[in-house]
């Protein structure tokens, strides 16, 4: 269990003890077999001051041992975790503090998950109300991956597009022009004729949001951003 977590190799064992039914007298040695580097000079060392203790007395000198210091409190640091990074990151650390908390109720744990999410995830999770924590990750994960798909697609869609800023806009002279034939864009809107597109859905990789565009003669760019400069 060389740098394992020992509650992680702890279990294991355990497991591997109820499927072979192994005596309880026999439990300590049989798990020694699998102990490696300071782990197993400890070992040594601790039994050659004693006889071989007892499985419950071997697992909390261990944990006493190889486990988190006293002054790390696993509760508290499950109530502060916050998702960084990946979802991936976040649901590995939080299952490892969580494992180490067994006095907290599943009820609290699911709001401490839930807590720690980034907010793009955390509201829509909340909303289609996950009743365990473990449905709350499995939502979690699927609504992660629609997201990571759709902020895919729309940064391959706008890698091309251009933008310009409104002073560079006025600078070159870009004057608006009619529309001369009707539009129909996403469904959203329909207009015949005029100077402005009304409710565009407009996504700028992560960015989605409704917008009203102005058709203008731009020389070297797709969409300028702010119509301020077009009162002047």
């Amino acid at each position: 269990m060389e740098g394992e977590d020992p509650l992680v190799w702890i279990h294991r064992a355990e497991q591997y003890f109820l499927f072979y039914v192994t005596p309880n007298h026999h439990k300590v040695v049989v798990a020694s077999f699998n102990l490696e580097g300071e782990v197993f000079q400890w070992f040594r060392w601790m039994n050659s001051l004693q006889t071989t203790p007892r499985w419950e007395d071997f697992t909390i000198a261990l944990c006493k041992e190889f486990g988190p210091s006293e002054f790390e409190d696993s509760a508290e640091s499950l109530l502060k975790l916050k998702q960084i990074g990946s979802l991936a990151t976040y649901v590995s650390e939080y299952r490892r503090l969580a494992n180490r908390t067994p006095g907290v109720s599943p009820g609290v744990l699911k709001s401490y998950f839930l807590g720690g999410l980034k907010p793009e995830l955390r509201y829509d999770v909340k909303l289609l109300k996950p009743e365990t924590i473990h449905d709350a990750i499995a939502i979690a994960v699927q609504l992660y991956a629609k997201l990571r798909h759709f902020r895919t697609n729309a940064s391959e869609s706008s890698s091309g597009t251009r933008i310009a800023n409104p002073e560079e806009g006025a600078k070159h002279g870009w004057t608006p022009r009619e529309l001369t034939s009707s539009i129909i864009w996403g469904g959203a809107a329909k207009i015949f004729g005029g100077v402005m597109v009304e409710f565009i859905m407009l996504t700028l990789r992560t960015y989605n949001g409704v917008t009203s565009l102005f058709v203008l003669h731009l020389g070297g760019s797709d969409v300028v951003l702010g119509v301020q400069w077009l009162s002047t």
